[in-house]
């Protein structure tokens, strides 16, 4: 994923949540990755160091059972793809992307007046304690959250949670099906993994045919799934940018700076991007 941002952008949440989240998350996982299929081979080092040490037999077999075991976890996990690792990132993946549109949202409707007047705003009702005790940023992050109980935003799934938010701000993001797709997986694993341990639900298997996923069945992150929906999400974010409405300033700047009005330009490159 590459796009760029201003230290004071409106973007700047897909940098420091998202893009700061997945590079975190590739780094992780090969970490683990390695960590792991190192330590099957754990009891042949652990041996021969209580044989160099002179450890007492009860001791050094207490240590060689203990790296055993260790060596049987890990083994079992080689076997199973590293699924647990990739289930944990799926989690934290979506979360990341929940968080850094919600955080645009907020920073897009104070920066820009215009994106006040649509018709779900109208419909809002604050209380006037939201006007007096709260900052700007807490206020417009309450008006956010109004938002997301208006459009049931929540209950949505897939991308149609972030269209609800989207939407309520003025903002457009035309997504091919093919993108919407594996973003919708996403949501929906992520939802099974934490609020059903994996097991395939009816909603899980109903709203993803295409994962042929049995109802009631324990379902696996594979790397390959993983990366796919790593890939989608960069390539959500960088969407948003392209085809957000420009507010005047932006516009007047792009100008000066000769580009076409409407352009959003983002400097910021994952790492292991291609240009």
């Amino acid at each position: 994923m590459s796009f760029v941002l201003s230290d004071n952008s409106v973007y700047e949440p897909f940098h420091r949540i998202l893009l700061v989240r997945q590079n975190a998350l590739d780094e992780t996982i090969e970490v683990c990755c390695h960590g792991i299929a190192n330590t099957c081979d754990l009891p042949h080092p652990v041996d021969a160091l209580a044989l160099v040490r002179k450890t007492p037999p009860e001791a050094a077999s207490k240590q060689i059972e203990d790296a055993k075991a260790l060596a049987c976890t890990a083994q079992r996990e080689m076997e199973n793809g590293f699924a647990s690792i990739f289930e944990m990132a799926t989690v934290l993946l979506w979360g990341a992307l929940e968080m850094a549109v919600r955080d645009f949202v907020t920073l897009w409707l104070a920066k820009h007046p215009q994106a006040r007047e649509s018709d779900v705003l109208g419909r809002i009702k604050l209380r006037f304690a939201d006007f007096t005790s709260l900052s700007p940023d807490e206020f417009h992050e309450s008006v956010v959250g109004q938002i997301e109980r208006e459009t049931a935003a929540h209950l949505k799934k897939g991308m149609d949670r972030f269209d609800a938010l989207l939407s309520a701000a003025r903002i457009s993001v035309p997504v091919e099906a093919a993108l919407r797709q594996p973003l919708l997986a996403l949501s929906e694993v992520s939802n099974a993994l934490v609020h059903k341990d994996g097991t395939v639900d009816r909603r899980l298997a109903q709203s993803c045919p295409w994962l042929e996923l049995k109802e009631r069945g324990t379902m696996r992150v594979s790397r390959d799934r993983y990366m796919k929906y790593n890939r989608s999400v960069g390539n959500y974010a960088a969407c948003i940018p392209k085809t957000a409405p420009m507010g005047v300033e932006s516009r007047k700047q792009q100008a000066s700076n000769g580009r076409p009005e409407g352009q959003a330009v983002l400097p910021i490159s994952r790492k292991g991007d291609t240009p």
